[in-house]
């Protein structure tokens, strides 16, 4: 699935868009004015990030009403449809999607494979999931990550591949869908993300942020700075790993739903909600690992007691998201250099 094709299912009105919710209430948004503005302020952005987030501030502002407005969600009969189904059955449905990449014979590429990478996939598939994963189950996703690794030797293995190959297998794809599955997810989902340098993922944090000054309500962006820490340090987990390190498995089934039917789109809608809904509000600990900590905890329950809410406001956020906008800045921030100073585990 290509970037390109993220969001053609929403129609772009030439003048605005509207979001009903419960019929009294609308939202309207100038697209064009909008994605122009962004864009626009992107590609000379190469100064400071604060003078970066003053223009995004101005002319048109912050969705605050944005967030009022999500209340009454609207569920299309073909997505209710998607919601009754179990996970075992996402077979069918995702198998759609895979691309025709031939998976490669694990014993026969075994010798393309270096050693220090096969000794990685070693130390970490006994500790995927380990509370779900079988015997038989380890095996194949040793399999899969050694042939991904003789596929693309120049990016070999890094860890979240093995989380999100996973949950391929608890769902019943064989050897040759989960590897088909993972090239396909990953390619339309984490473009450049797997490599030693990250360089896929920072840059897709800039566009985060931007997004974010775009879409997020000021009390959000100013819990961030409250924080003062960098958005990469809560978003690991949801970008790099899909969600599949943390969450319960049908929670990322129904994101992954979205996922292959939306492209990346709906991995910076699906956070941005997050934020919007979890991260942690007033007074903090000074402890960055601890506040990290709080809002995956906060995640997780929520994810995990709400989970309808989450996707019926990330469906919505789609709709506000211009078609292209995260391909076109991902073309800006592809051109500035790496802070690598800045990335750190936490």
């Amino acid at each position: 699935m290509s970037e390109s094709a993220e969001r053609s299912c929403s129609p772009q009105p030439d003048e605005s868009a509207t979001l009903s919710t419960d019929g009294s209430s609308e939202l309207r948004f100038l697209y064009d004015e909008r994605q122009s503005r962004l864009l626009s302020d992107a590609s000379t952005c190469c100064g400071t990030d604060s003078e970066y987030e003053s223009d995004l501030d101005t002319e048109v502002g912050h969705c605050e009403d944005s967030w009022r407005c999500l209340e009454v969600p609207i569920i299309e009969d073909e997505e209710r449809d998607l919601r009754s189904e179990e996970p075992m059955q996402r077979r069918g449905l995702w198998e759609q999607w895979f691309s025709d990449v031939a998976m490669q014979d694990v014993d026969d590429m075994n010798h393309n494979v270096s050693a220090e990478v096969a000794r990685q996939i070693d130390l970490d598939v006994p500790r995927t999931r380990p509370e779900s994963l079988s015997e038989a189950h380890r095996m194949t996703l040793r399999r899969v990550l050694l042939a991904y690794a003789a596929y693309d030797p120049a990016v070999g293995y890094c860890q979240g591949m093995n989380d999100i190959v996973s949950i391929f297998l608890l769902l019943g794809f064989n050897e040759s869908a989960s590897f088909r599955g993972f090239c396909t997810l990953t390619s339309s989902c984490c473009p450049d993300y797997f490599n030693p340098s990250l360089e896929g993922y920072m840059r897709d944090m800039r566009v985060l942020k931007a997004l974010v000054g775009e879409f997020a309500t000021s009390e959000t962006e100013q819990a961030l700075k409250d924080l003062d820490l960098p958005l990469h340090a809560f978003a690991a987990h949801h970008f790099l790993a899909l969600g599949s390190h943390t969450l319960p498995l049908e929670a990322v089934v129904r994101l992954w739903d979205i996922f292959f039917a939306e492209g990346s789109t709906a991995v910076f809608a699906s956070f941005i909600v997050l934020l919007e809904l979890y991260m942690p509000k007033g007074k903090h600990t000074n402890d960055g690992g601890e506040k990290v900590e709080a809002f995956r905890e906060a995640v997780l329950h929520g994810i995990t007691d709400d989970l309808e809410t989450i996707l019926e406001y990330t469906r919505q956020l789609l709709s506000l998201i211009p078609s292209g906008t995260i391909s076109s800045l991902r073309s800006v921030y592809s051109e500035m250099p790496p802070d690598d100073s800045k990335l750190q585990e936490h």
